[in-house]
């Protein structure tokens, strides 16, 4: 995660430009957007999102 935009979402790299996620629905909840999509994810700058690659390979 590159940055927490307050009560609008967070900004995310990607392979070509950043990316700012306004909503989203985390496995197991109910989708959110803005302040509560941040509370939900609970992840920091600099903090990478989800499953590195070789992990999900091997399961």
């Amino acid at each position: 995660m590159l940055e927490r935009v307050e009560a609008t979402g967070l900004v995310v790299a990607t392979g070509g430009c950043p990316l700012l996620l306004r909503a989203s629905q985390l496995e197991g909840k109910r989708a959110a957007a803005g302040q509560a999509l941040l509370q939900q994810l609970g992840a920091e700058v600099g903090e990478r999102l989800g499953e590195p690659l070789v992990e999900r390979a091997q399961n």
